[in-house]
């Protein structure tokens, strides 16, 4: 659900662009989500995204099937879609219950949105943006913004259900899906001005034993 004040999740705005094919792919269901690629058979994305005919693709032009798409018990926004088709390609690495939840200390560069909006509504292709951490983690979600500063940028609608990723020392782990954006100064926003965008995401800390309860990832 992201928008102009709120709306749809479906385009990171800002940023910079990213060559497919990779972990984050493209999610056919409700009006077009992005999604995180975490196994060969699995995709992790955001419960609103998920409808009864499904698929995804990964930029490479093959469309996947989903057979079945897994809802968290915790009614939280985020859900686990499988295919039957074993996809080889690169696979997004999940935080772990243990691993130190984002924090508004972190440097800008730190976290970090990707989506496909901007390939599938804007003919364009997909983007990545950095994000700044704006509150303590609640224990539920991941509350960040634009960076205001070079390479940061806002989530709109086709994001949905995109990672939001945290960078650990080695490399970027994903923490959350996106849910949805609030742009304060109007749409589309400004984004040099890191007040114009701020952005939720369910955390994957709390649905961390689910996943690996339902995909053994």
């Amino acid at each position: 659900m992201l928008s102009g004040g709120l709306a749809d999740a479906h385009a990171v705005i800002g940023g910079s662009k990213w060559n497919p094919p990779s972990s984050v792919v493209y999610v056919y269901g409700v009006g077009g989500c992005s999604g995180s690629l975490i196994g060969a058979h699995w995709v992790l994305t955001a419960k609103h995204c998920v409808s009864e005919a499904m698929s995804f693709d990964t930029g490479d032009g093959v469309v996947h099937k989903v057979d079945k798409s897994h809802l968290t018990p915790s009614g939280g926004d985020m859900a686990l879609l499988h295919t039957p088709d074993a996809v080889s390609e690169v696979y997004a690495t999940l935080a772990n219950e243990s691993d130190p939840p984002p924090s508004p200390s972190d440097p800008d560069l730190d976290n970090k949105i990707n989506g496909w909006g901007g390939y599938k509504f804007n003919s364009d292709q997909p983007r990545q943006a950095f994000q700044r951490v704006t509150s303590k983690y609640d224990g539920v979600s991941v509350y960040t913004a634009g960076t205001g500063g070079a390479g940061g940028g806002c989530a709109v609608p086709g994001d949905s259900g995109g990672p939001l990723s945290h960078w650990y020392g080695t490399e970027y782990k994903v923490v959350g899906v996106m849910q949805g954006t609030t742009y304060p100064y109007g749409y589309p926003p400004d984004v040099t001005n890191r007040y114009s965008c701020t952005l939720g995401s369910h955390a994957v800390f709390p649905e961390r034993k689910w996943i690996r309860d339902t995909t053994g990832i």
